[in-house]
C-alpha cells in the first residue's frame, strides 16, 4: 500500500506558473489546492488540512510574510516556504527568522523543490509524533507532557534557573527522553522567546552536508543560502545528536561559541550572530575520546543536565499513558475514553527502552487495533480469556512495538525514496541509530545514504 499524498497549498499570484506547478506536484503525487488569492488561500489554511503551505514572497494584496505571519498564528505547526526571486532573498532569510521553514530562489529546479516538500512535510509528521506540548495558553502542559513525578519536576525547576543565560546548555539522555521538548521549555522560558527556535539534527547529514548546514554555503556564481546559526539570530539554536558532529566542524562550531563569529562554506566574509546554543547527547561529550574535542566538549557542557528514562520514573508513566491516549484519538479520530487500571499497572513495570517515543507509539497502536471505548489486558492478551496467551506482557509489548517500528520506517522509507539520511530527519533519529534499527528488524530493502 503506498503512503498517502502529501497535501500542499499552493499560493502565487502569477497564473501561468501556479498552473504549471500545480501539475508538476500532482505527477510527483502530491495533493495540491492552488490560490491565486492570498486570501482565499487563508480561508482554505482554516477550513481543511494542509501538510505544507508553499507561497510566493511577493504578491499583491497579502505578502507571502503576512500568510506566515497568519500560518504561525494559527497553525505553528504547518511548514511554510517561500517562493522568490534573487533579488529578495534578504527577505526570505528574514522570514525564516520568523518561523518559514525554508525557501526557494526562482527560477528553481523542480527536483530540488520537490524534495524540499517532501522534506517540509516529513519533519511536521516527525513534529507530529514528537512527544512534546503546545504551552500556549496551558500553565499545566508541561507537567502534563514531562510527567508530575520528582525527576523531571526537579529537572525543570534547575533548567528554569539557567534559562535567561546565554551560556551553552547540554541535555543528556537517551533518544526518546523529550530532550527537544525540554529545549523548547528552556527557549520560551528565555528572554530569546521571541526569536526563533532552529533544529539541527546532526546525525541526519553527510559530513559534507552537515557543516553547509550549520554555517550557510556560497556558490561561485553567487547564490547564497544561510545557515541554520543565521536563522538562529536572536533566538535559539538546538543541536539534536552534538555527538556525532563532524571533526571536522567542530572547530569552526568552538570558535562560533568563543567569538560569535562565521562564515559561510566557500565564503570569505566574517558574519556575526547572537545566539543561545542547546545541544543534546546521547552520553557526556567528555566520553567520547578521540571523537570529540575536549575543548568543545567543555564549552557546550557550561551547564550539563541529564534528562532520565522513563525506567527512572515509572511514577510518571500513568499520567503520560493518559496524555498520549488523549493525543492518539485526536489523531485517528477513535473513541476510546481510557485505559483499565491492570493494564496501567503492567504498563509501569515496563522498562521502556524506547522512553516516551515509545510509550506515546504503543498507546497510538492500541487505539487503531482496539474494538471497544477502554484499553485493556484481556484485548491485548492475544487470545480469548479461557486460552491465555503463552507470551508474557513484556514480551508482547517487544513484538507490538517492532512491528510498529517497522511500518513507520518502511513507510518513511517509502516517502523519501528509500534515502537513509532524510528518513531519519523525519523520524527524529540519528542517521546511524536508522541504520541500526534496519539491522535490527531485517529491513532489506534497497536503500541510499
Amino acid at each position: 500500500m503506498n503512503p498517502p499524498a502529501w497535501r500542499v497549498l499552493l499560493l502565487d499570484d502569477e497564473l501561468n506558473l501556479l498552473s504549471v506547478l500545480e501539475e508538476k506536484l500532482k505527477r510527483e503525487g502530491f495533493e495540491v489546492k492552488a490560490f491565486s488569492d492570498p486570501e482565499k488561500a487563508i480561508d482554505q489554511i482554516e477550513l481543511s488540512e494542509v501538510d505544507v503551505v508553499l507561497t510566493d514572497l511577493s504578491m499583491p494584496g497579502k505578502s507571502g510574510m503576512q500568510v506566515l505571519e497568519h500560518c504561525r498564528e494559527r497553525r505553528p505547526d504547518l511548514p511554510v516556504i517561500l517562493m522568490t526571486a534573487y533579488g529578495s532573498v534578504e527577505k526570505a532569510v528574514e522570514a525564516m527568522r520568523r518561523g518559514a521553514f525554508d525557501f526557494i530562489t526562482k527560477p528553481f529546479d523542480s527536483a530540488a523543490l520537490v524534495e524540499l516538500l517532501r522534506k517540509a512535510a516529513g519533519v511536521l509528521k516527525a513534529q507530529s509524533r514528537e512527544p512534546r506540548a503546545s504551552v500556549e495558553g496551558d500553565p499545566w502542559a508541561v507537567v502534563r507532557i514531562f510527567g508530575e513525578g520528582s525527576p523531571m519536576q526537579d529537572l525543570l525547576g534547575r533548567l528554569e534557573k539557567v534559562a535567561a543565560l546565554d551560556t551553552p546548555l547540554l541535555l543528556v539522555g537517551e533518544h526518546g527522553t523529550g530532550r527537544e521538548g525540554l529545549a523548547r521549555e528552556v527557549h520560551r522560558l528565555s528572554g530569546r522567546s521571541a526569536g526563533a527556535f532552529v533544529k539541527l539534527h546532526c546525525g541526519a547529514l553527510s559530513d559534507e552536508l552537515v557543516e553547509a548546514e550549520l554555517f550557510g554555503r556560497e556558490e561561485s556564481d553567487g547564490a547564497a543560502r544561510p545557515g541554520r546559526i543565521e536563522l538562529a539570530h536572536g533566538g535559539t539554536l538546538f543541536l539534536e545528536g552534538v555527538m556525532e558532529l563532524p571533526l571536522s566542524t567542530q572547530g569552526r562550531l568552538l570558535r562560533f561559541l568563543a567569538e560569535g563569529v562565521f562564515e559561510r562554506v566557500g565564503g570569505l566574509k566574517t558574519r556575526k550572530a547572537r545566539v543561545r546554543v542547546i545541544a543534546a547527547s546521547d552520553s557526556p561529550l567528555q566520553k567520547l575520546g578521540g571523537r570529540f574535542r575536549n575543548d568543545l566538549a567543555t564549552a557546550l557542557s557550561a551547564f550539563s543536565f541529564r534528562v532520565p528514562p522513563l525506567r527512572d520514573r515509572r511514577m510518571d508513566i500513568r499520567s503520560l499513558s493518559q496524555f498520549f491516549l488523549r493525543q492518539a484519538t485526536h489523531r485517528t479520530n477513535r473513541i476510546v475514553q481510557g485505559i483499565s487500571d491492570e493494564l496501567l499497572r503492567a504498563l509501569e513495570q515496563q522498562d521502556w527502552p524506547g522512553n516516551l517515543k515509545q510509550l506515546e507509539n504503543m498507546m497510538e497502536s492500541m487505539v487503531l487495533l482496539t474494538s471497544g471505548t477502554e484499553l485493556s489486558m484481556q484485548e491485548f492478551s492475544g487470545d480469548s480469556p479461557s486460552q491465555p496467551s503463552q507470551l508474557s506482557f513484556k514480551e508482547q509489548v517487544r513484538i507490538h512495538t517492532q512491528q510498529l517500528e517497522r511500518s513507520l520506517i518502511e513507510a518513511e522509507l517509502e516517502r523519501q525514496d528509500g534515502n537513509v539520511s532524510h528518513t531519519a530527519e523525519a523520524l527524529g533519529l540519528s542517521r546511524k541509530g536508522l541504520q541500526l534499527k534496519l539491522k535490527e528488524l531485517g529491513i532489506r530493502r534497497a536503500v541510499t545514504e
